[in-house]
């Protein structure tokens, strides 16, 4: 239990997350298996800084520089591993299967409770209920592995950066 919730064990406070890996079951693996890694020496097409643009239909080039001047190397990862040659619309192609670039993992989660309304509804359903604070915990490794196994969620390593796609 946090320092705080020794003090105030009743009293309402927002719901807590911890960067602490909890000891995992069985059928989930560590955290820095779950995404995959560029390696510069054996990166080609288009994670190259020279003619990443080449095998691009004349057509989704400037779009296609416009998205890579905005997002970078998650565009480069996405034309590497996602870029469907037949695709009408470059732009919404990559829309529909990038989720960000965040600097860590956690950044990554935080983010995805946010979105999904999970945040509010457990406090939510923590001040209802008169649950304390520390009494409940995020997993951040569950929530990855759930992510990656149920969701199919896509996380690379590149460039100093983590970059999600969904399928």
């Amino acid at each position: 239990m946090c320092e705080q919730s020794k003090k105030q064990p009743f009293e309402h406070r927002e719901a807590e997350v911890t960067h602490q890996t909890p000891e995992l079951s069985d059928d989930i693996t560590p955290t820095r298996s779950l995404f995959l890694v560029d390696v510069p020496e054996t990166a080609g097409g288009p994670v190259t800084q020279e003619g990443w643009a080449e095998h691009l239909p004349a057509e989704h080039r400037d779009v296609a520089k416009q998205l890579r001047r905005k997002h970078g190397a998650g565009f480069l990862l996405y034309l590497e591993h996602h870029y469907q040659h037949g695709a009408a619309d470059i732009e919404e192609d990559f829309y529909s299967t990038y989720i960000g670039s965040y600097d860590s993992l956690f950044d990554w989660v935080m983010e995805s409770y946010q979105e999904l309304g999970w945040v509010e509804a457990v406090e939510r359903m923590m001040h209802e209920h008169n649950i304390p604070e520390g009494a409940l915990e995020w997993s951040v490794d569950y929530f990855i592995h759930w992510a990656k196994k149920y969701q199919r969620f896509q996380i690379y390593s590149f460039r100093g950066q983590l970059h999600v796609f969904q399928p």
